[in-house]
């Protein structure tokens, strides 16, 4: 390896660990070791139970998609395209690299660029529907979320999240009914 590159990984490196160290220091709360001490191990295995189930699913949803444009990907392009989403997502503003990355891991697997918008924008639709329709569920299962809102506030807003995505699929049923 070049000396200089080296010198330049072991210079970002001290600052990484550097600005590590300054924030745990100035960020440590002495409550933080009973906090620890609550933890329990069996936690970290159903997060990544429920990370799993969730990217199992997305996988599933991309494939069902794709099947229905009448084009096929095989799984190591799946794997590529829900993961890619995924990670560009965190890195990108406003989590526009995600969307990019799909539809260039779906032109990578052999799918049409028109095709793989279209599966692009039906998959986003369908997260923001289920995001939508399980919100009541998590204000009722966790009521210290919605602890500041009143009841005149909090029902209705309940109530959309649960009619409007039925309206919105209802509606796209009797367009797709009449087009088809």
């Amino acid at each position: 390896m070049n000396k200089q590159l080296l010198r330049v990984l072991c210079i970002l490196f001290v600052i990484v660990i550097g600005i590590s160290a300054a924030v745990i220091y100035f960020t440590f709360d002495r409550r933080a070791f009973e906090y620890l001490a609550m933890f329990q191990p069996w936690y970290l295995l159903l997060a990544f139970a429920t990370v799993f189930i969730g990217l199992f699913f997305d996988a599933t949803r991309l494939i069902t998609l794709t099947k229905l444009s009448d084009e096929s990907i095989n799984y190591k392009h799946v794997l590529n395209v829900v993961l890619s989403n995924y990670f560009l997502a965190l890195l990108t503003p406003g989590q526009s690299g995600g969307g990019i990355a799909q539809l260039m891991f779906l032109k990578r697997a052999g799918v049409p660029v028109a095709k793989a918008t279209v599966i692009i924008i039906v998959r986003i639709f369908m997260s923001i529907l289920f995001l939508m329709v399980i919100m009541p569920l998590v204000f009722f299962l966790d009521p210290s979320l919605v602890s500041g809102l009143p009841t005149g506030v909090l029902v209705p807003m309940c109530v959309l999240f649960i009619v409007l995505p039925l309206l919105l699929v209802r509606l796209c049923t009797q367009v797709g009914w009449k087009n088809g």
